[in-house]
């Protein structure tokens, strides 16, 4: 039974006059600003227009979606993704002011939005996801932006919305950047802002060309599609939208250098019967290599394979999978096969021989890599210690959608489980011995 109360509340709610003398009243009691925001019964705070992020950040239809936005202040954003169908909005904002304003103006809307008063560096997040996660002018207030990037990444499952502070000459006139550093506008840099009052340490502290953040985004990880980047219509400031790639079906055939990756991928592509005994379901699959990742094209893969050397980390200062910014796909995919492929150590010299050693074109320090490589399939160790590392990172792995398999190419390509590695690496050797 409805109470008077509530009687009165709904009676209330569909008089739009109370309704706009409500929102007015809320105008006159507060001190309000930055961003103009839309009350009940066309009533707008004064504050700048931010509506050109719409788009950016909602899209045709947001129905059912979810936002995670740093830095709310009023909550802007939070009700607007709420009026468009959003089933969960949810603000992050370090001053208290601004969360009681911002829960008092969802209250007006009598929408329910989750504002957090909490530092983002150190709010501990519970492993929330979001759909959305926007960071609109706060990354040059914080004091780790790029850490905060990291973290923005593993929360957001389809895009990052920036809003960022660039360096500008306007910075090296008022003396916030060194004269001497002016070269640096243009190029991939990070400049480290002076603070010109004591208190005001968190003041432009880090400031990132448009050439920085594409690194961040599209080199020292692969999970982001080319960010798109362009000039906001706010003061020094640009846009930045990085979606993630959308994979269903990954498949990563790894193994050493010779053990025969490629014509075992091209193989699966062409063999259905292959294809099924590795639980790879479905045509119109696609071989692409570690090296090829950035050259992906937008959009969604539905069946993806993925060619890897595992010992590719051990060419380059990466010096392990967990590190190696393309197996980040790994974490991404909707479904996930790893095939590790392996191979007795004389068949790998000897493919190592015709294969790699043989190109003509090889310089000088491909040459002497190859023949380092060589010498280091003479012995079990080297190669036990990198399968043992690639079990155990593909281990990390895990879950429903996920099945790890070794594969012996000198056999029947039977494939077995991955924790079966080692009978299969020592069966290798002892043949080969």
């Amino acid at each position: 039974m409805t109470s008077q109360t509530d009687q009165i509340a709904i009676q209330q709610a569909d008089d739009p006059a109370l309704v706009r003398k409500r929102s007015l009243a809320f105008l006159e009691q507060e001190q309000l600003g930055y961003q103009a925001v839309e009350l009940p019964g066309g009533v707008v705070t004064p504050g700048h227009d931010r509506g050109y992020l719409k788009q950016m950040l909602f899209g045709d239809d947001f129905s059912g979606r979810s936002l995670l936005d740093i830095g709310s202040y009023l909550g802007y954003f939070c009700i607007d993704a709420l009026r468009r169908g959003g089933a969960e909005a949810v603000g992050i904002e370090t001053d208290p002011q601004n969360v009681r304003q911002a829960r008092a103006i969802a209250d007006l809307w009598q929408l329910d939005p989750e504002y957090i008063q909490a530092d983002f560096e150190e709010w501990p997040g519970d492993g929330r996801r979001f759909d959305v996660v926007a960071c609109l002018n706060v990354l040059h207030h914080l004091y780790d932006p790029v850490h905060a990037l990291r973290r923005m990444s593993r929360m957001a499952r389809e895009k990052i919305v920036l809003e960022v502070a660039v360096p500008t000459w306007r910075d090296v006139a008022r003396d916030l950047i060194n004269p001497l550093r002016v070269a640096g506008i243009g190029a991939p840099a990070v400049f480290l802002g002076v603070p010109k009052k004591r208190g005001d340490a968190a003041g432009r502290t880090f400031l990132f060309t448009p050439g920085a953040l594409r690194i961040l985004f599209n080199t020292h990880t692969s999970v982001f599609e080319p960010v798109t980047i362009a000039r906001s219509p706010f003061k020094g400031r640009i846009l930045v939208e990085a979606r993630k790639r959308r994979i269903g079906h990954l498949a990563v055939v790894a193994g050493p250098t010779a053990v025969g990756k490629s014509t075992f991928a091209a193989r699966l592509v062409k063999d259905r019967q292959l294809r099924e005994r590795m639980g790879l379901d479905g045509d119109g699959w696609r071989v692409v290599d570690a090296s090829e990742i950035a050259e992906l094209t937008p959009g969604r893969h539905d069946r993806l394979i993925l060619h890897y050397d595992l010992l590719r980390p051990s060419r380059t200062g990466i010096r392990s999978h967990d590190r190696d910014p393309v197996l980040h796909l790994m974490g991404i995919a909707e479904q996930l096969t790893t095939l590790t492929l392996m191979a007795p150590a004389d068949q790998l010299r000897k493919q190592l021989r015709q294969g790699e050693m043989a190109k003509p074109d090889r310089t000088t320090r491909q040459r002497k890599r190859d023949a380092k490589l060589l010498a280091s399939y003479q012995t079990p160790r080297f190669l036990d210690d990198w399968y043992a590392g690639w079990a155990a990172f593909s281990g990390r792995h895990a879950g429903h959608h996920a099945r790890h398999l070794v594969v012996r190419v000198d056999r029947d390509c039977a494939p077995e489980p991955l924790e079966r590695w080692r009978q299969a690496f020592e069966s290798c050797f002892a043949e080969a011995g």
